[in-house]
């Protein structure tokens, strides 16, 4: 199932669940096949698991959800359908931090963008840390000037 669903090989999403595969049945280091959906940017693949019950709240061995696998590599439209169908633009990983940190963290500022659309809150906090904070720690001279010019502190 979790390689169907990376694929967007949705007809096989659909033959395994029939044949009784668990759609949330969670692969290496917990990542349920939503999960590799949301990473490749399958929406389809997200809209059928969804459809047949998968939870976009699963969490993985770290604490991450769905959304943090389409953040990290910039899959704006996986991003946007995980938050249509219920997913938590806010949602804490292990370790409390949002979605925005990690995209903060890398430079991604595509992921920034679409996540401030979402309605990311860009002043939340992990660890006493902002996402501006976090990203200039971890070098990203221009993630951190987004975040600050878009009203983060």
């Amino acid at each position: 199932m979790y390689y169907a669903a990376g694929s967007g090989q949705i007809e096989s999403i659909k033959c395994l669940a029939e044949l009784g595969s668990n759609v949330d049945a969670p692969c290496k280091d917990g990542m349920t096949p939503l999960f590799a959906a949301a990473r490749m940017g399958h929406i389809g693949s997200i809209e059928c698991l969804v459809s047949l019950k998968a939870n976009v709240h699963a969490t993985n061995d770290y604490g991450m959800t769905p959304i943090f696998s389409a953040v990290e590599t910039g899959q704006v439209e996986s991003m946007k359908c995980l938050v249509k169908l219920g997913a938590n633009v806010n949602a804490e990983a292990g370790g409390g931090m949002p979605p925005l940190f990690i995209a903060a963290m890398t430079g991604n500022i595509v992921s920034m963008e679409c996540l401030k659309e979402l309605g990311a809150k860009l002043d939340i906090k992990a660890g006493g840390k902002t996402a501006a904070d976090a990203a200039a720690m971890t070098g990203q001279t221009e993630a951190t000037e987004w975040l600050r010019r878009n009203g983060a502190r």
